[in-house]
């Protein structure tokens, strides 16, 4: 058991050392080249995150750097099920591409797409009646998700098709 906390430490501090210079790199200086395209208007995004399935809350950054950007987000919330089931300390990170629509298919709000791979480690389970299958637990998975944004304000939903979770994304653009 402790390999196995220390194989799930490991791949989350690999993750994490991951966001960090993507973090630090969207925030740098970008030189223009010439014949580029205007400048995109508040390409950054901070929302706070809302995951209806184990009540969790947290934080998501996009960075839009073309009709494509980056994502990267962190949350954290316990599951209370029927029978007195319950999961505790369930984090999950993702990281994921986002892709813009073209501003001249759609006027005032601007949509996107979003596609990124996220890690989960769970914390404390109780389950007296071994209702919930361990394939649940597996650590890594896939989300897909839209958004759309309007002004400064931004909101989304990402869905988890393995595991059957969702988020919803609620932000401010600058």
């Amino acid at each position: 058991m402790k390999n196995l906390a220390n194989k799930i430490g490991k791949t989350l501090k690999n993750l994490l050392y991951g966001v960090i210079p993507i973090t630090i790199a969207s925030f740098l200086p970008m030189n223009e080249a010439k014949g580029q395209i205007a400048k995109i208007e508040n390409p950054n995004t901070i929302y706070l995150t809302f995951q209806p399935g184990d009540f969790g809350l947290g934080v998501r950054y996009d960075r839009r750097i073309s009709q494509f950007g980056v994502y990267s987000s962190l949350s954290k919330g316990n599951y209370k099920l029927p029978n007195e089931i319950y999961i505790k300390n369930h984090v999950k990170v993702a990281l994921g591409g986002l892709f813009y629509l073209r501003e001249k298919y759609v006027d005032s709000p601007k949509g996107f797409f979003n596609f990124g791979l996220s890690y989960h480690n769970y914390g404390e389970k109780s389950d007296p009646l071994k209702m919930i299958n361990e394939k649940a637990f597996k650590p890594l998975s896939i989300e897909i998700g839209v958004g759309v944004r309007t002004g400064h304000f931004s909101s989304g939903m990402r869905i988890d098709p393995l595991k059957w979770e969702g988020a919803l994304d609620f932000g401010i653009s600058f």
